[in-house]
């Protein structure tokens, strides 16, 4: 038994969805002209996927099993070798070239026909785009880069969604690769470095829907090298504006009520007020505008340690203001 015949990519369309807690999910979506008798279509990924899921356009899923059945699949002993050369040959032009060199790919079982047919794949899953632990404390621009092989026959689509909480910080820019001409930099690991060139809207690709929370690309058949989109996804402008906002009012309220603890006790009340306005403000800030934007993790602890400082200066001015002042 062979392996299955080449899977011919009439149509490739791509979304790429920012959800909360640093996690993209990803959406393939292919128009595919499958041979008759076709067993199964490979599919490589940067790293082991448990949550993947395989359906047809009617909502049919697609069993999915690890490479390593491959070889029972076919009814002989394969290498690993053999099983790269079957995906890159099953997925030329439609996954992203760097993935290809990879040791993680679904083996995702199709129907059996006995004639070719027309059907459109769909695949889901989710990718870790960010790590808290790293993260700026609101100036954080998460770095974005895909790869997409030669378009051959295909049409390739690209949609860039982003959820009400974030924004394209930096809408994608779009580069070709120099696969025939690339440059060699090291001597004992050298490695490739592929020339890069700017692509012109209207000229190489059209962008279809603009936004900054939405954006689509459609390159057309035969684009003859690897495309490259690089954007950045981050805290809206506003957002950045109205939380520095309150991280000042904050920080300037502690000296100041400092000020008043030693040497004008008697405008406790006014500090009192002036104090509990912007705490209460901070707080407002924090419910409505990040409630739960891990994004800015570092964020959080900085608001929670101006509110407590200038909670402990409000106390301390009570403590020593309840005999001077009522």
């Amino acid at each position: 038994m062979s392996a299955s015949p080449k899977v011919e990519i009439i149509r490739q369309y791509h979304i790429y969805e920012i959800m909360d807690s640093c996690v993209m999910k990803v959406q393939v979506k292919l128009t595919m002209l499958i041979p008759a008798k076709t067993q199964f279509y490979i599919y490589p990924f940067r790293k082991y996927l448990p949550h993947l899921n395989a359906r047809l356009q009617d909502g049919t899923e697609l069993p999915i099993l690890p490479y390593t059945e491959l070889s029972r699949l076919l009814g002989r002993n394969i290498t690993l070798d053999e099983i790269k050369k079957i995906a890159t040959d099953l997925t030329k032009g439609v996954i992203e070239e760097e993935v290809l060199a990879s040791e993680n790919f679904a083996l995702i079982i199709l129907p059996y026909r006995e004639s070719d047919y027309y059907e459109e794949l769909e695949l889901n899953w989710k990718e870790p785009i960010g790590h808290k632990q790293s993260n700026d404390i609101l100036t954080l621009d998460v770095p974005l880069n895909r790869q997409f092989s030669p378009t051959e026959e295909s049409s390739l689509y690209v949609e860039i969604k982003v959820s009400e909480k974030y924004e394209l910080t930096e809408l994608p820019t779009t580069f070709s690769l120099d696969d025939e001409h690339p440059e060699t930099i090291g001597i004992d690991n050298p490695r490739f470095i592929y020339p890069l060139r700017r692509l012109e809207d209207t000229k190489d690709y059209e962008v279809i829907l603009k936004d900054k929370r939405n954006y689509v690309l459609r390159f057309g058949r035969k684009f003859p090298q690897t495309i490259q989109i690089q954007y950045k996804v981050g805290v809206p402008l506003m957002v950045r504006n109205w939380a520095w906002f309150g991280i000042l009012a904050g920080g300037l309220l502690i000296p100041f009520n400092l000020y008043i603890f030693v040497a004008v006790i008697e405008s406790f009340k006014f500090s009192a007020a002036l104090t509990a306005g912007i705490v209460a403000a901070m707080i407002g800030l924090r419910i409505i505008l990040f409630h739960d934007v891990e994004l800015m993790a570092r964020w959080n602890w900085v608001y929670i340690a101006l509110i407590s400082a200038n909670l402990l200066i409000l106390v301390g001015l009570a403590v020593q203001c309840t005999s001077q002042c009522f």
